[in-house]
């Protein structure tokens, strides 16, 4: 499920995303389990005008921080933000 907003003369955007995984077992070279998990990513992203189209993004991943592993043998994933500039000549 996703919210999304956007204000293209301002130059901003938004998301919001809610992720849900059913528990699952898994046959393989190791075999398992993997857990039910439920996640929620955002979005964050902006224009300036001063950039002349450039644009600077913040996301989130696991905002929430819920520890989970989506791989058998893997370890536990938490939270990722991530900044991206990029710049078009």
């Amino acid at each position: 499920m996703t919210g999304r907003f956007n204000d293209v003369p301002r130059g901003v955007s938004a998301d919001l995303r809610f992720r849900q995984v059913a528990s699952f077992p898994v046959y393989s070279f190791i075999n398992g389990t993997i857990e039910r998990y439920q996640l929620l990513d955002a979005g964050f992203s902006y224009r300036p005008p001063i950039l002349r189209g450039g644009l600077w993004a913040l996301n989130a991943t696991n905002l929430l921080n819920k520890k989970h592993t989506e791989f058998v043998g893997g370890g536990e994933i938490g939270r990722l933000v991530m900044t991206r500039m990029q710049l078009s000549f």
